[in-house]
């Protein structure tokens, strides 16, 4: 890959992703138990089962994050190399102005 060239492909081909673990994440949290009866606890094996159902949801998560943060290096790594080629067309720019600028006042 160019350092020059926006991989506008990949970071397309992501959000979709993005979105739909996203949405999953969303869903998982908006799921509620219902509440044991006053005076009476949760037994043993419902708590062993929430746990292991939010060390996923955690899991999840984190994967998630990983590949955000990867598609966010990458598309910082791009947006510097833009950046530098902004740079680079306003000194060319600056440059020709003042060539044009001395090509009138030397008639």
């Amino acid at each position: 890959m160019s350092v020059f060239k926006l991989p506008w492909k990949e970071i397309l081909k992501y959000t979709t992703v993005a979105f739909e673990m996203a949405k999953s994440v969303k869903e998982s949290l908006g799921r509620h138990e219902p509440a044991p009866p006053r005076g009476q606890g949760p037994a043993l094996s419902e708590v062993v089962a929430r746990l292991s159902t939010v060390e996923r949801g955690a899991a999840d998560q984190a994967e998630l994050l990983a590949k955000l943060a990867s598609h966010l290096e990458t598309l910082s790594s791009a947006l510097r190399a833009v950046s530098i080629r902004i740079a680079i067309a306003m000194g060319l720019a600056l440059a020709a102005l003042l060539i044009a600028l001395a090509g009138l006042f030397i008639r």
